[in-house]
């Protein structure tokens, strides 16, 4: 296989795991605990997600490498957490996150200590190499449709599944992931 080949078919491969990734989860509204993965050295309780399947992890170095270096959040990889939540028409919850955010970026409060980056839920990428490919789709499977990244800890709060739901309780994971 020739490099153009091999480009066409990561890209191929990125926008199918993306699009399934996005169209194909449902809210999970049967969950009675909150779930949550997180380092030995912090506890990260969070409260009233009671029925949300949520998970803070750490990222990998090789992931954080090429966030920084090479993605596209590396504008983003600074000293404020970031919030990536998708907009695209292929996820059918896009609109109540993009109302739940609207007026958190409106207020200063969160804005000193947050970037929002509103993400397209399709598209192609190109990648240099397939660790970068590799990296890429790690990173978007745990950021799943919404995640808040502290690039001080290099860790990711994600929620798996959304809906309305969870879409009303940003205000309140907003302001409990300030200071995190």
């Amino acid at each position: 296989m020739n490099l153009k080949n091999i480009t066409i078919a990561i890209i191929c491969f990125v926008i199918l795991v993306i699009g399934v990734q996005c169209c194909s989860k449902k809210p999970n509204k049967n969950h009675a605990e909150n779930t949550a993965s997180v380092t030995r050295e912090e506890k990260l309780q969070l409260t009233g997600l009671d029925g949300i399947n949520y998970s803070v992890k750490n990222i990998p170095n090789n992931t954080v490498t090429y966030l920084k270096t090479k993605s596209e959040y590396k504008n983003l990889y600074t000293d404020k957490k970031f919030a990536i939540y998708y907009v695209g028409a292929d996820c059918p919850y896009a609109q109540a996150f993009i109302d739940a955010v609207e007026p958190l970026k409106a207020n200063t409060e969160y804005t000193d200590k947050y970037n929002f980056y509103p993400q397209q839920a399709s598209g192609s990428k190109s990648f240099e190499s397939m660790e970068d490919a590799q990296a890429d789709v790690n990173f978007s499977n745990t950021c799943h449709e919404f995640c808040i990244v502290n690039p001080a800890k290099n860790q990711i709060f994600a929620i798996d599944g959304i809906g309305n739901e969870e879409a009303a309780k940003l205000g309140s994971i907003f302001e409990q992931l300030k200071d995190w």
